[in-house]
């Protein structure tokens, strides 16, 4: 197994997969959806992007020993830990408005207000809660640090695809129209210029 980091220049690329194509609507939607911190399935299906609808199925949750649990609910999978660490998880109906820690916002607001600090962390693996989610995090952990006015960011990935293809280059990720909030991002916001991967390699979902 190869551990060798992986590391991007953010502002001169976006690394987006080229070693096969990437339903990038898909991702930008899907991570909206984190944001919002929403564990309802059927809000992405309900915008074509079915990338969490097996692990949502009434047969997977079964299989996970979540009978109880409704279709589409995934539990207190990635934007509940994100928004709500720590929160007693009901059900994807509930409203956890100031409930449990906002990561993401103290995230946020530690790199305006002190982004020198070492212990900017965000974590979406919480031992608590695995035994409640459809899926555990594959992204599991990161964290940011600021050197020298530039933004940092390391990802902890617990599993990955790894393909033989020889990668193209990366595009370019443009945002449309300054964003103050991050609860105010849209996917039509985002704009990819240069995306030339390979051809799509239809698999299953892993577990």
């Amino acid at each position: 197994m190869d551990e060798t980091p992986l590391r991007f220049d953010m502002p001169d690329q976006f690394p987006l997969l080229t070693t096969k194509r990437v339903f990038w609507r898909g991702v930008a939607e899907e991570l909206i959806w984190f944001i919002k911190g929403s564990t309802n399935a059927k809000e992405l299906s309900d915008k074509n992007v079915h990338i969490w609808d097996a692990n949502g199925s009434r047969e997977f949750l079964d299989s996970r020993g979540l009978q109880e649990r409704e279709e589409g609910d995934l539990g207190p999978v990635y934007g509940f830990q994100w928004r709500h660490f720590g929160a007693q998880y009901k059900d994807m109906h509930s409203d956890y408005s100031n409930q449990g820690i906002d990561q993401l916002a103290n995230v946020i607001e530690t790199i305006k207000t002190n982004p020198h600090d070492r212990r900017i962390i965000m974590t979406a693996w919480n031992p608590t809660d695995l035994p409640k989610m459809a899926l555990p995090p594959c992204h599991a952990f990161v964290q940011f640090y600021v050197c020298n006015d530039e933004l940092s960011c390391q990802l902890y990935q617990r599993s990955a695809d790894m393909i033989q293809r020889t990668p193209r280059p990366f595009p370019k990720l443009h945002i449309k129209r300054k964003i103050e909030n991050i609860d105010d991002f849209r996917y039509e916001d985002f704009e990819l210029e240069g995306y030339s991967p390979h051809p799509k390699i239809p698999m299953d979902m892993a577990v």
